[in-house]
């Protein structure tokens, strides 16, 4: 910053003078002004050079006397200080939250930043009649920062009927690149002119999608697969359900249930005292596969489950039923041709006077082999039958329409009989075993993004428990674009390298139970990584930030410098550059040497990045350096470097690209130096030059051609020995500071050496 003193002897300077610099209507805080000076080149002619941009940050002090007026300029980053970064957000205007009743209250999404104002009022006046409430007092608000779930606005006292409640918030833009940031701060700075570059790491961000709770493998596509049984892993559906809760059943004849999908759940009690044979039926083409439920019955009652049935009348269905005899109490296996049943397999299982509940599963191959299997509901124990060799074997019938349940009952002498079938669920794949588990399943992830930005896909990696018997396997597929179509799966090898290489992607995991269907692999993890160029802020909080500190930030997540160029361009871009030096500075230009050194109080050499849940360190170890490393030279001194709010999503592990980067500079010492020079070097932030100035008072030297050869003290000049001292001879700078003395037509620049 600076100050101007003008000659103001007709007050030109002065606001509202239609004849001064600003005109009738000109304002002058926050005019820029724009400096040149007349400078003297080397080669002896005038010239006008740029000097410096300011802004003015207040009114003129006026001098009557002396009849000047002085202006005091801030420069052009001052701008950003005084902007606002909390309006760099979504405004939702006077949302209703509810109305009549209630307290507590939600805002219609995610990431809310800030709560502006609540109101209250009558719910047919609207919100432009209602009354603005005091926070803390009158209500309280909890849940911001989310990403995921809205803020939630809890009343002091609730609303009453004909009252409602309305909020003003922000809500916080999500998934943006960092340049789209900074161009939307340049924004609200006011700065129009500006040369942001994207945000290009030289390590690559790595990236994952990952997969360990319900919730997250429940985003998936699941074929036969349980998501809740083993909490936060994935693992084989179980094929039947064995619970014993019956719901109530009033069925009469030929009752039609509501048609159900696999895996919906019936439980079905008979009513007290039954008379007559009441059934229930439901639509089914399924005649191959298993059938799964639980069969309660007594002496009195006798339950037949009609499997595969052509109708849903028992008077004239034909197809296969397993249930107890009225003859002789025993669960048997029949061939059902209307009211008349042949057994084709006889359990040799009884049913007692006691109430009795048993699972049995039942499978039927496309051959006519039946396999039947019957449970103690209790304990899992098999009470009679085997699923591994054929119970009997029947093709008579091959059409199915209906599934059937029937209830005949002998005479119950006026007893309260309970009994059914319940639990059913049924499958198209043909049981090995009579376990609770589904044969196999598979989960199929959502289509993940790998950003155009894409480098490459990583080594999958998972947690998982196979247990003897079982099998798992994952694949995956790729397209290039989501307007076309999915390649075919391929197998990802046992070293876990994805064969992909297009931008979207899906894995899928393959599992499959153990014959006994006993067993299930478990999934406790999944990992997807794949490495990007740059990434994007997920949620971008500017909570208490202004344009300046949010710059900050962004900055400090990719290394890159911030600030303008003479042509008022405002530059977000990389600290260095492959730009070889483009102008020598030399004893013509350099008028004094102000400050040198070695640059080793600059040195770090263990580097901590910690942005969000990743930390990763950087140091002689992990760079492979060779001794003496720069913890040999320079000792341990460590640099720590975070972001508290801008920052990647949690899956990207921005700070393993970070540190090794920040390391390559920060480990190595530059000489540094603050030289003065005359103005007009029209030299920039980030210029970089060649600095030859090797201070001949301070360093005596010879060069050839010299006549003080053999003075006592005088060292031979040369350039293949200069470079190992700290004298800067044709050294290869840049230009990181520019301090102008206008009092004096100087110009200090500091700068870093170029390794």
């Amino acid at each position: 910053n600076c100050t101007l003193t003008l000659r103001n002897d007709r007050g030109q300077f002065r606001e509202g003078n239609a004849a001064g610099v600003f005109g009738a209507s000109g304002i002058v805080k926050n005019s820029r002004v724009r400096l040149r000076a007349g400078v003297l080149g080397p080669d002896g002619t005038e010239e006008s050079a740029y000097v410096f941009t300011g802004f003015v940050s207040a009114a003129p002090v006026y001098n009557p006397d002396e009849r000047t007026a002085a202006l005091t300029l801030y420069d052009h980053m001052a701008a950003f200080g005084d902007a606002d970064a909390e309006q760099l957000s979504v405004l939702v205007e006077k949302q209703l939250l509810g109305q009549n009743a209630g307290t507590e209250f939600e805002t219609s999404g995610p990431r809310a930043g800030l709560v502006l104002k609540v109101l209250r009022g009558a719910a047919s006046s609207g919100a432009a009649a209602a009354s603005e409430l005091n926070p803390a007092e009158d209500y309280t608000v909890s849940g911001l920062n989310s990403l995921e779930e809205p803020a939630v606005i809890t009343l002091s006292q609730e609303l009453t009927s004909g009252e409602a409640a309305w909020a003003t918030w922000r809500q916080w833009h999500a998934s943006k690149e960092i340049h789209w940031v900074a161009g939307k701060l340049c924004d609200l700075a006011g700065v129009e002119n500006r040369a942001i570059s994207p945000v290009i790491f030289s390590t690559d961000v790595e990236n994952s999608a990952s997969y360990d709770t319900q919730g997250q493998w429940e985003t998936g596509t699941r074929s036969n697969m349980d998501t809740a049984s083993y909490p936060g892993a994935l693992a084989v559906g179980r094929i039947a359900l064995i619970g014993k809760t019956f719901a109530a059943w009033s069925g009469g004849l030929s009752s039609n249930w509501t048609t159900y999908a696999h895996g919906t759940r019936f439980d079905v009690r008979s009513g007290e005292h039954l008379t007559g044979e009441p059934s229930a039926w439901a639509s089914s083409a399924q005649n191959t596969g298993t059938w799964d439920c639980e069969l309660t019955g007594n002496y009195y009652v006798c339950p037949f489950f009609y499997f595969l049935a052509s109708t849903g009348s028992c008077d004239t269905a034909q197809g296969y039923a397993l249930g107890r005899s009225r003859d002789d109490g025993k669960w048997k296996l029949w061939r059902m041709n209307g009211a008349s049943g042949t057994v084709i397999w006889n359990s040799g299982l009884g049913t007692s006077m006691a109430s009795a509940t048993l699972r049995a599963r039942v499978a039927r191959t496309a051959a006519g082999a039946f396999y039947v299997a019957i449970y103690n509901a209790d304990t899992g124990a098999l009470s009679a039958g085997s699923m591994t060799s054929p119970a009997a074997s029947d093709t008579a019938y091959s059409s199915a329409g209906a599934l059937i349940t029937r209830y005949s009952l002998a005479d119950s002498g006026g007893l309260a009989c309970y009994g059914g079938i319940s639990s059913i669920r049924y499958t198209p794949d043909t049981a090995s075993g009579g376990g609770p588990y589904e044969l196999s399943g598979t989960w199929t992830s959502q289509e993940i993004d790998g950003s155009a930005a894409l480098k490459n896909w990583g080594m999958l990696s998972a947690a998982q428990n196979v247990p003897d018997g079982c099998s798992s396997a994952f694949q995956a597929r790729q397209r290039p674009a989501q307007d076309q179509g999915w390649g075919a799966w391929v197998d990802v090898p046992s070293s876990g390298q994805l064969p992909l290489v297009q931008r979207y992607a899906q894995v899928r995991w393959n599992a499959a139970a153990d014959l006994q269907q006993a067993a299930t692999p478990l999934l406790y993890n999944l990992r997807v990584p794949f490495s990007t160029s740059n990434t994007a802020i997920t949620m971008v909080n500017m909570t208490g930030l202004t344009a300046k500190s949010a710059l900050d930030q962004l900055s400090r997540l990719c290394c890159y410098e911030t600030g303008f160029d003479s042509q008022d361009t405002f530059l977000f871009r990389p600290r260095s550059t492959g730009v070889s030096a483009s102008t020598s500075l030399g004893r013509n230009e350099i008028e004094k040497l102000s400050t040198l050194s070695d640059g080793s109080d600059r040195v770090y050499n263990r580097v901590v990045v910690s942005f969000g849940n990743y930390r990763a360190v950087a140091d002689p170890d992990t760079a492979g350096e060779a001794a003496p490393t720069s913890r040999d030279r320079h000792g341990v001194r460590t640099l720590e470097v975070s972001s508290e709010q801008l920052l990647p999503a949690e899956n990207v592990n921005l700070a393993r690209a970070l540190a090794p980067a920040i390391y390559a500079y920060t480990s190595r010492a530059r000489r540094r130096a603050a030289l003065d020079a005359r103005l007009g070097l029209a030299l920039e932030l980030g210029d970089r030059v060649t600095v030859d100035y090797p201070q001949d008072d301070l360093f005596p030297l010879w060069r050839w051609g010299e006549d003080a050869y053999g003075r006592e003290g005088l060292r031979y000049y040369s350039r293949t020995t200069l470079p190992g001292t700290l004298m800067l001879a044709c050294v290869d700078m840049r230009v990181e500071g520019i301090e102008l003395d206008l009092e004096n037509w100087r110009a200090r620049y500091d700068l870093t050496e170029v390794l």
